[in-house]
């Protein structure tokens, strides 16, 4: 997982997700304009045979601070926070099915106040 918050694989990858997560009161993705580019026809032996594909999508990203977080950093704050940016991701073909190798997503605007983590305790 590759994002503004910094780089991380396998279960680390988990916990930072996990974390972004609740570093909020309430989030919520829109995702539009998938796209994805499949190397090869996809099917494979079925024995996974190394297929690959790439994916990106656009992202509407809105994030509401908790109470906390309000009280900590002013009670003017603007609750929201949104991003609008692109996921990639890096998918693999296995025996069992498709799988996401990787996945990075790269702001492309925001408005708002960013996250305090901090405030949030």
């Amino acid at each position: 997982m590759e994002s503004p918050h910094g780089s991380s694989v396998g279960a680390d990858a988990v916990r930072q997700s996990q974390q972004a997560v609740e570093d909020w009161a309430v989030i919520q993705y829109l995702n539009t304009d998938l796209l994805i580019d499949v190397d090869g026809d996809g099917e494979g032996d079925g024995d996974g045979d190394g297929s690959s594909a790439t994916a990106s999508w656009n992202s509407l990203m809105t994030h509401v601070h908790h109470e906390a977080a309000l009280k900590a950093l002013g009670e003017d704050l603007d609750p929201l926070f949104t991003v609008g940016g692109v996921w990639e991701a890096d998918l693999r073909r296995t025996s069992a099915g498709w799988r996401i190798s990787r996945t990075s997503v790269r702001p492309l605007w925001m408005s708002g106040t960013a996250p305090q983590p901090a405030a949030n305790a």
